[in-house]
């Protein structure tokens, strides 16, 4: 009895160890024609399975939704990283993740299609799939992770839907052919997620979006308090960081080669790793004192610039700590790559602002730059401000070939007589002085030689 009953533990023991054994080597699956699947696959538990990775050279897979009536539940991360002859997938849906590179390095995959109820796509899912052109992402999904579509360089369009919430660092970078894109209107963004970027020209925000904005080539995220993306078909030269912007983000500024000048305003408080990284064109930045944060390789490559900012601050300490360029900030008047700007005593730039000096006024504008040679509507009148910057006031002044006359105040004047050394002289309704020409001014007609003197006063 005693061997009956050992010998009955022995065969017990034995088919545990046997199962145990069994349900931790993935089971090759095979479809109802007896057919080897170009992946290999394992159980979870008695109703679910996992597709654990690509063994064959299938360029097309279409992933069933049961196997061995078992849902197809998961794919693994990495499951088909690096599996070059794959062209086209159908995920099944039951799969409601995809994991961390599961596609990543699949250069020839043109097609996905993903399940319907799919809710996140992790980090580096798709990451250099090269051939990948368009895909759509299922309305549900709320988040996409860091590179999920980094180096995808024919992925022209994409939809995502209003569901989506999250957006992490790099989730689009170096999409080289992707030239317009459409945000969803909740998602929160702080880094530069399309740096590499190099033909995005144009980003469609929601009407319904509350912390997004896109103007001139600048993307700004959380209520225009972060520039997000400086895109690199930006073509300007010059610009002026925004009054309400508080911080420059991560990689923001990365690689734009047409960038020679920026001003830092003193609301702004830190700029972000590497926010100008690869600028080679980047000659000046003015950085004030408000400015108390500027992380590493915020300048990494900008080998021809130099730093404008108030001795004793932060801009002078990385100066000096990165070997870079530094040159002092006076109050008042600052030539700035070729041109003047004015600023206070923590080095902010005015702008948009009337400035007098010496009993003279000139005029910078939105980007800090003193004008010249330039018509200035203030006050809904016209002033003029010549070669020197300088405004003209109490005289005239020839202006492409015409004729005005500015009063004390700098104003240009219209309709109105005015008399210069005993003459009289008459100016029409855009300022223009009346040369060689009659003129009905109340009851009589009036006559202006060449000179544009009144011969009949």
């Amino acid at each position: 009895m005693k061997k009956a009953s050992k010998i009955l533990s022995t065969i017990i023991i034995s088919m545990i160890i046997t199962t145990m054994i069994t349900s931790a080597i993935p089971i090759r699956a095979y479809n109802v024609n007896d057919t080897t699947y170009p992946f290999s696959w394992s159980s979870m538990g008695d109703t679910k399975c996992c597709i654990d990775s690509c063994s064959g050279n299938e360029a097309n897979i279409v992933i069933p939704s049961y196997i061995s009536n078992k849902k197809v539940a998961l794919i693994s991360p990495n499951a088909f990283k690096n599996c070059k002859s794959l062209k086209s997938i159908t995920i099944p849906d039951g799969v409601t993740f995809l994991y961390e590179e599961t596609f990543s390095g699949c250069d020839n995959l043109v097609s996905v299609t993903l399940p319907k109820k799919i809710e996140w796509i992790r980090d580096k899912t798709f990451y250099r799939c090269k051939s990948l052109k368009k895909i759509v992402i299922p309305d549900g999904v709320t988040g996409i992770g860091e590179s999920v579509f980094n180096g995808c360089e024919s992925l022209v369009n994409i939809d995502l839907p209003n569901s989506v919430g999250s957006l992490l660092k790099d989730s689009f970078a170096n999409c080289t052919s992707l030239k317009e894109i459409s945000l969803p209107p909740n998602i929160s963004l702080v880094d530069n997620i399309f740096r590499g970027c190099t033909n995005l020209k144009k980003i469609n925000i929601s009407p319904n979006a509350y912390s997004m904005s896109f103007t001139d080539g600048v993307l700004f995220g959380s209520d225009r308090k972060i520039i997000s993306s400086y895109l690199q078909t930006n073509t300007r030269k010059r610009y002026t960081i925004p009054a309400d912007v508080r911080s420059i983000a991560p990689y923001s500024f990365q690689y734009n080669k047409n960038l020679t000048s920026v001003i830092v305003h003193h609301w702004v408080s830190s700029i972000g790793t590497s926010a100008f990284d690869g600028c080679s064109y980047l000659k000046s930045i003015v950085i004030p004192t408000g400015v108390t944060t500027i992380r590493p390789d915020a300048f990494k490559g900008c080998k021809n610039l130099t730093i404008y900012g108030i001795p004793g601050s932060t801009a002078e300490e990385y100066a000096h700590n990165n070997i870079m360029h530094f040159k002092k900030l006076i109050i008042g008047w600052n030539l700035i790559d070729g041109k003047w700007y004015n600023t206070d005593r923590v080095g902010d730039p005015y702008i948009n602002s009337w400035i007098k000096t010496s009993e003279k006024w000139y005029y910078v504008d939105i980007s800090g730059v003193m004008k010249t040679n330039s018509w200035i509507k203030s006050k809904n009148k016209w002033c003029y401000v010549t070669s020197s910057g300088e405004m003209v006031s109490n005289k005239w002044a020839k202006i492409s070939g015409k004729w005005y006359y500015f009063d004390k105040n700098g104003y240009m004047k219209s309709n109105a007589w005015i008399k210069t050394s005993g003459k009289w002289y008459y100016v029409d309704g855009s300022g223009k002085m009346l040369l060689n020409t009659s003129k009905k001014i109340g009851k009589k007609t009036y006559k202006f030689n060449k000179n544009g003197i009144c011969t009949n006063p």
